[in-house]
């Protein structure tokens, strides 16, 4: 019995060729992933925790492409990305201010091993958060924008705003020393 043999044409060619190119389009439809509603969802609230396109979108199973092009035209999604970043930075403010106020433990160690910790405070962080603060409420108060980059106007202020303090919490009965110093230091340039 003789063997058949299959004669390939150049139409037989175009054929087979659309034929791979339409199974490999059906074959990545099938493995693309859909960004649903509640994937946005997902990625948004992973967002606002961590402040990490990359590592959110990972999370919820999508590629950073996908969230990137529904940024792009979703104004929807586009909004609420930025909200989701703001309150990443609220927290991380939160945060930073936490650690400014109380310190951070660190462990004291002795002969390779802990024998206890201290807590560690970063005095120049929380004066630059105080400065940004400051700054804050000062545009607030005026709706001028305040430059806090002048060390001058910048310790000024601070001083101002600790002889405030200082003066609600302890109303004046008799001036102290310390008080006394402090009120010299506000009106007085910084060395």
């Amino acid at each position: 019995m003789p063997k058949k043999t299959s004669v390939t044409t150049p139409m037989n060619d175009n054929h087979n060729a659309a034929k791979n190119i339409a199974q490999k389009k059906n074959k990545k439809r099938k493995n693309r992933v859909t960004f649903t509603a509640s994937k946005k969802l997902s990625f948004l609230s992973k967002l606002a925790k961590s402040c990490n396109v990359q590592q959110s979108a990972d999370a919820t199973g999508v590629s950073v492409d996908t969230v990137y092009k529904h940024r792009k035209i979703d104004d929807d999604f586009r909004e609420k990305w930025a909200e989701a970043i703001e309150i990443a930075y609220d927290e991380l403010m939160l945060e930073m201010l936490r650690r400014a106020r109380f310190g951070t433990e660190k462990p004291i160690i002795y002969g390779g091993k802990q024998v206890g910790v201290f807590k560690d405070l970063n005095d120049t962080m929380a004066m630059r958060l105080l400065s940004i603060h400051m700054a804050n409420v000062a545009e607030h108060k005026t709706g001028k924008k305040v430059d806090m980059t002048n060390s001058d106007e910048t310790h000024r202020l601070l001083m101002q705003r600790l002889a405030d303090i200082k003066r609600r919490l302890n109303p004046p009965q008799e001036m102290k020393s310390s008080d006394k110093v402090l009120e010299k230091a506000v009106h007085s340039k910084p060395q």
